[in-house]
């Protein structure tokens, strides 16, 4: 994500006893100071166990750091109550999990029965499963701008290309593409350890947006086979809107999407809101407000 913000990102580690908790940060400015946020992407904080003063440690980082506000997506796979002040935290989507768990059969009986017919479908149609690295590498880099644009993607995907090209390379990425007749047509690019796989994203041809159910069947049953317990599916652009109920019919489990938010220099965050002229009370929707793009206030 540095390579296309620019901004300073690292890893924030705190170590206190047997416990060790991380998150990835970035630093972003906000009218001539800085504000902390967690990269693209689902991460947070992330730790071998509870610890119980941690919100006050992290405050403290915080500010000793200068930060105006803290946004912090917090993962609900592997965020614990211990980490946050929950009454500083807000839920603002929500992110579909698949249990990988189970056997083969039951995972399939678990899709709604239009997935289960459509999927039946799409396996006796003429499509090529395709896992060339190179040749869908290039398929994403020339395709990925357009489609995100065409999809109303929020800004912050506007990914430099040398972002991409470098998340595409990781060991740790798992591409699968479906053709037909020798053209490709869709991309899934997933990230996985052996705790979770991540869809990254999907890119589609026109013709080829058909083919997405398949895909994320095809790579549901390969990290079944390599032993990851669970595949998480993203969650909407919005709550409830069309992508979040196509994932949901694939029996998947829905867990709330929550975030961290503390005003840390309440003097300077007053002042941002009304040079913005937003409101600085509401912590709700957009924060922090002030960072709200102006299309949208």
């Amino acid at each position: 994500m540095h390579l296309t913000t620019g901004y300073p990102t690292f890893l924030y580690c705190f170590e206190a006893d047997s416990t060790r908790i991380v998150c990835p940060i970035t630093e972003r400015p906000c009218g001539g100071h800085i504000e902390a946020v967690t990269p693209l992407g689902v991460s947070g904080f992330c730790g071998t166990g509870d610890f119980a003063g941690f919100p006050s440690w992290w405050e403290e980082f915080a500010r000793f750091r200068g930060y105006v506000t803290t946004y912090i997506a917090l993962n609900p796979l592997f965020d614990h109550p211990s980490f946050t002040d929950p009454t500083l935290t807000q839920q603002h989507n929500s992110l579909f999990f698949l249990d990988l768990t189970v056997k083969e059969e039951e995972l399939f009986r678990g899709f709604s029965e239009s997935r289960r017919r459509g999927l039946r479908r799409w396996e006796e149609s003429a499509v090529s499963i395709v896992t060339d690295r190179d040749a869908l590498t290039l398929f994403i880099l020339n395709n990925y701008r357009g489609f995100f644009r065409q999809k109303g993607f929020p800004l912050a995907y506007n990914f430099d290309e040398s972002t991409v090209a470098f998340l595409l390379a990781l060991n740790q990425i798992y591409i699968i593409g479906a053709a037909i007749e020798g053209g490709l047509q869709s991309v899934l690019a997933c990230c996985y350890t052996q705790d979770v796989a991540d869809a990254l994203f999907s890119i589609a041809l026109p013709e080829g947006r058909h083919h997405g159910v398949g895909l994320l069947w095809h790579a549901a049953r390969h990290f079944q086979q390599l032993g990851v317990p669970m595949f998480n599916l993203g969650g909407g652009i919005s709550v409830d809107d069309s992508v979040a109920e196509s994932k949901r019919r694939f029996g998947a489990r829905r867990l709330p999407l929550r975030s961290l938010r503390q005003v840390i220099r309440p003097e300077v965050y007053d002042q941002l809101c009304a040079h913005a002229g937003v409101c600085a009370t509401d912590r709700t929707g957009y924060f922090p407000p002030y960072q709200r793009p102006l299309a949208a206030r």
